[in-house]
């Protein structure tokens, strides 16, 4: 496709409304809009920037509890919200709860918790993901060990979704809300790899995740981070971050424009083959 003009659009969560994970900024009238009606609006990420300063253990992943089989006691433990290693989460369970001797494996990425006597532990968050287990498991004995390989990490990948929210020109449509459609894409999988502090700096030289927008023009842009499991990253506190978005405007091959038809058109389509499916020779 031929681009004929392309613009930047330069955003910053803290100037827009709503949260740090789900937010939305408000674009002046006229300001991204097609000349024409061979025009189409291509939307691109090409850079972000994020201070990765939320901890690898937060509210979501660190309660548990300890059941003596013995004696029927039982103690919850809370690891207070931050970044830890391993060693760290380690020390602290062993601290937390003297009945138990907890070791870690850094070569098969596992724990050993060693009981003074017969204990079972249940799961009161996603802690069996940090400790190496499944969520269906209720490990229980004087000596445990990891099931599986341990995830030190509550988010491995920032998943940014872009909502495209128009004002709605009729009812037939799908996604509505209130009075307002939202045509969402996925615009950039961005991994969590900077350490505690640093900045998390994603550049997209490729261009990838870029998409076409069959509006005439674009007056409201929805932005939410999900993790992997498609959940909005409101249960870790995200600080601002900063991005920049690639406004192309192109002007697609026939066959470009043959796939960016209107719902209606579609339907009008669809229909017109049932109706001649159902003629008689």
């Amino acid at each position: 496709m031929e681009v004929i003009r392309h613009q930047y659009l330069f955003v910053h969560s803290a100037k827009c409304v709503g949260t740090p994970s789900d937010f939305h900024l408000q674009i002046d009238d006229g300001l991204i809009e097609r000349h024409n009606n061979e025009e189409r609006i291509k939307l691109t990420l090409i850079d972000f920037n994020m201070l990765h300063n939320w901890g690898n253990i937060n509210a979501s992943n660190n309660t548990m509890r300890f059941v003596n089989l013995t004696n029927n006691a039982v103690t919850t433990i809370t690891i207070p919200v931050g970044f830890y290693s391993m060693a760290d989460i380690k020390k602290y369970i062993n601290t937390a709860y003297p009945s138990v001797v907890v070791t870690y494996n850094s070569n098969v990425n596992r724990f050993t918790f060693t009981f003074t006597q017969n204990h079972q532990m249940e799961w009161t968050s996603e802690i069996y993901k940090v400790l190496g287990f499944r969520s269906t498991e209720t490990p229980q004995g004087t000596v445990i060990t990891s099931t599986v390989t341990c995830q030190p990490r509550a988010i491995n990948n920032l998943n940014i979704y872009m909502y495209n929210v128009q004002p709605v020109k009729h009812h037939n449509v799908e996604n509505v809300e209130g009075n307002s459609v939202k045509k969402s894409h996925m615009i950039a999988r961005i991994p969590v790899n900077a350490t505690p502090y640093d900045n998390i700096i994603w550049i997209n030289r490729a261009e990838h995740y870029g998409f076409l927008v069959g509006e005439e023009k674009l007056q409201r842009l929805r932005f939410r981070f999900v993790d992997d499991d498609g959940r909005e990253l409101s249960f870790v506190s995200l600080p601002p971050c900063t991005f920049t978005i690639k406004i192309d405007y192109v002007k697609p091959k026939v066959k470009d424009l043959s796939l960016s038809r209107t719902l209606d058109d579609i339907k009008e389509y669809l229909r017109l083959l049932f109706v001649a499916s159902q003629l008689k020779p």
